[in-house]
């Protein structure tokens, strides 16, 4: 249903309650506790496995897509109508730390990048990707990709990151953080997070707006198919995932 979970007992696939969701959900790695990013109610509720009692931490802002750091004691958080981004403590209920981006900016997905080092953050507004310390959110630098710039794809090696806009697809290499490759991609409206084939060679993603599901080849860029889907297709993820755990969001493993 929407705006709620089901926790599953996978041997039957039976459900035997479900929990208010009022946003995107993720799992933290080491405490295995639920936490809703709630925009609407700017803030994140945390929900232990061990108690049916939620704890709210405030937010500054109305927060969207998250991602945890490499030790799993922080989640950042992207703000896009206040085009800021948050660090906070979950397990400790605690904000540790704020950005602001330049105006015009539109913060939407993050991700931690392979060496733990800093957050990706794609910037539909500047049409780029914002590069940021992700101990702190200092030292914000920026790499200019293509206009609308709105979903980000890590590659299955961990060597790539495919930044994906309405119209284009940027490529940009983890060790140098410098932009390799540009890839048209055919259709109009805006492209949502997928995910990349078992070997490495396909990267997918979706247009909601259109109900399109797009296969990309990953050595050339070159579009190998589109198929029509109903509804609102987004974040398609081809299993299995080279993670073990999965933390919630558009298909973020560890």
């Amino acid at each position: 249903m929407p705006g709620s979970a089901s926790p599953l007992v996978t041997r039957v696939g039976t459900s035997t309650q479900r929990l208010p969701v009022p946003g995107t959900l993720y799992f933290a790695p080491d405490t295995e506790a639920a936490l809703v990013v709630s925009a609407q109610k700017r803030q994140v509720d945390v929900r232990s496995p061990a108690s049916d009692a939620w704890t709210a931490i405030p937010l500054p802002c109305a927060g969207g897509s998250a991602d945890f750091s490499a030790d799993a004691s922080r989640l950042a958080v992207a703000c896009a109508e206040e085009r800021r981004l948050v660090l906070l403590d979950p397990r400790h209920g605690l904000v540790d730390a704020t950005r602001a981006l330049p105006a015009g900016a539109r913060p939407s997905a993050i991700r931690l990048l392979p060496d733990g080092a800093e957050f990706a953050v794609a910037d539909a507004g500047a049409g780029g990707v914002w590069l940021l310390d992700a101990r702190d959110l200092r030292n914000a630098r920026f790499v200019r990709t293509a206009p609308g710039a709105s979903a980000l794809v890590l590659s299955r090696d961990a060597r790539s990151l495919y930044v994906a806009g309405p119209s284009e697809v940027t490529v940009l290499d983890v060790a140098s953080r410098q932009v390799t490759a540009h890839w048209r991609v055919p259709g109009a409206g805006p492209l949502a997070e997928g995910g990349v084939s078992v070997d490495g060679r396909t990267l997918w993603l979706t247009r909601p707006s259109g109900g399109t599901l797009l296969a990309l080849d990953t050595r050339t860029g070159v579009p190998e198919r589109s198929v029509h889907l109903e509804g609102r297709p987004a974040a398609p993820l081809p299993f299995p995932q080279p993670g073990r755990r999965a933390l919630g969001g558009p298909g973020i493993y560890r």
